[in-house]
């Protein structure tokens, strides 16, 4: 599984909360190029993953992130990225979310986790720097933060929290 993939989930699932959404293609760099946070990039900065827009004509942008272990640490790049989603939310009143995927196999506790949440609330104070969530292993309703909405597994996909009115 690929971070593609669940962008590809995502878009899916918006089209089916008639939104017209996009993935925001990457563009390839020629070689790589160490980023200000010190990782190696081979595609240019682009500000999310999906952008679009809801029936009611509101401006959507949502960032992915696929993690593939319990904990999910805000590095800088995500956090740099939430400010680009906080922007488009104070600036043009745009619908932003967070999405993130748990999706892993864990031999103690067995276990294989496919969770997917969204982000609705990105001014929260535990959205900073090396802030780290954890998902349990077994099932429950338990949510990882404030603010979190978790999306219902379709087959192929996910379906879109009924709090979200878009």
């Amino acid at each position: 599984m690929r971070e593609v993939t669940f962008q590809q989930e995502l878009a899916e699932m918006f089209r089916a909360a008639e939104c017209w959404i996009y993935k925001v293609p990457d563009q390839v760099i020629s070689r790589m190029q160490a980023a200000q946070d010190g990782k190696m990039r081979f595609a240019l900065p682009k500000p999310c993953d999906l952008i679009g827009c809801s029936r009611r004509g509101q401006f959507v942008a949502v960032e992915a992130k696929l993690v593939r272990s319990r904990v999910f640490r805000l590095d800088p790049r995500a956090v740099r990225q939430l400010q680009t989603l906080q922007q488009l939310q104070n600036e043009y009143g745009a619908f932003t979310a967070l999405a993130v995927n748990f999706r892993f196999t864990s031999k103690r506790p067995p276990a294989r986790v496919n969770r997917a949440f969204l982000i609705l609330d990105l001014f929260q104070p535990s959205l900073q720097l090396g802030h780290a969530f954890t998902i349990p292993v077994e099932p429950s309703p338990v949510l990882p933060g404030p603010g979190w909405l978790e999306c219902g597994r379709l087959k192929g996909g996910w379906a879109l929290p009924a709090q979200v009115k878009l």
